[in-house]
């Protein structure tokens, strides 16, 4: 538990630091090669998700067809793009350099992070930005991380959601992994509170 919730970060950078370069950048380290196209319903609620964020809502059970197809793409794209850097490139160009005085906070980590943007879109708003990857390492993190994030910082979640024996609240996660809105819940007050701190530290 501990080591899945210390992967969720946060950054904040002083305006015009969140790209190495005034312009934006294309995702490095892929040569001759467009990044693979993303599943249609990437980033979208989709009814298994929305199950396993409604606190003590019963897992909906995989789509055997679109599992295959998950897996197929899944396998296509550790051999091009190992470290997903092509996940948020597009969001990234969109997003383009702050403007002059903006502040821009990065939530970095795996699916604990990718699925709180649709647990708790409004958090995700006024220069708070979520670059969560479902399934992703700390190797795989770290290679991109300075394409998608700068200058980390952690916010310590355990302790909010934590049992006696230091595991994730069963009320808080339908499948004892990722939080449901409820654990969503315990945690923004927290994360609320780094944003503060970060932004009145610049």
């Amino acid at each position: 538990m501990k080591c899945l919730i210390a992967v969720v970060t946060m950054l904040v950078t002083a305006p015009g630091t969140v790209f190495a370069a005034a312009a934006p950048q294309r995702a490095v380290g892929i040569t001759d090669q467009p990044c693979p196209a993303a599943p249609a319903d990437r980033g979208t609620l989709t009814p298994r998700l929305a199950r396993l964020l409604e606190p003590g809502a019963e897992l909906l059970p995989p789509d055997p067809e679109r599992l295959a197809a998950n897996q197929r793409a899944e396998a296509e794209r550790l051999a091009t793009d190992w470290a997903q850097l092509c996940r948020y490139d597009a969001e990234n160009l969109e997003l383009g350099p702050p403007a002059d005085g903006e502040q821009r906070v990065v939530f970095m980590g795996d699916s604990i992070t990718e699925f709180w943007r649709l647990a708790d879109p409004a958090l995700f708003s006024a220069g708070v930005i979520d670059r969560g990857i479902s399934g992703q390492t700390t190797g795989q993190m770290l290679v991109r991380f300075r394409q998608d994030v700068r200058g980390l910082r952690y916010v310590d979640y355990h302790a909010v959601l934590a049992d006696e024996a230091l595991g994730l609240k069963k009320a808080l996660a339908n499948d004892g992994v990722h939080p449901n809105r409820d654990g969503y819940a315990l945690m923004k007050p927290l994360a609320e509170a780094a944003l503060a701190a970060a932004r009145g530290a610049h």
